[in-house]
């Protein structure tokens, strides 16, 4: 569906990486717990990207339903306000790490 300029809503395809809320370095190769591919749109809140992510993460592994995302880093794992939008912050890379509660 196309917005009132005729442009296209333009969606990111982001990799998603969940990993230990204390994995900070991607030097350090973090090797992620769980991996998926979340569809967002540009004008999406980070905020309502987590929680998205957050659902489709207890959809696709109920069995580890118990863990919480805590904060979304970026490709260079510095941690993302949940008031950003995705388009300021995935638009050089769509790498994201999705720093989870209860992970190590």
């Amino acid at each position: 569906m196309a917005q009132p300029n005729n442009e296209p809503r333009r969606r990111y395809k982001l990799r998603v990486n969940f990993v230990g809320a204390d994995a900070y370095d991607a030097d350090e190769n973090v090797r992620p717990y769980r991996k998926l591919i979340y569809l967002a749109y540009a004008t999406q809140r980070i905020g309502n990207v987590r929680q998205g992510i957050e659902e489709m993460f207890t959809k696709l592994y109920p069995e580890d339903s118990g863990h919480k995302v805590m904060r979304l880093r970026d490709s260079l794992m510095c941690d993302v306000s949940d008031d950003f939008l995705v388009s300021d912050v995935f638009d050089d890379s769509p790498e994201v790490y999705a720093a989870m509660e209860g992970l190590t």
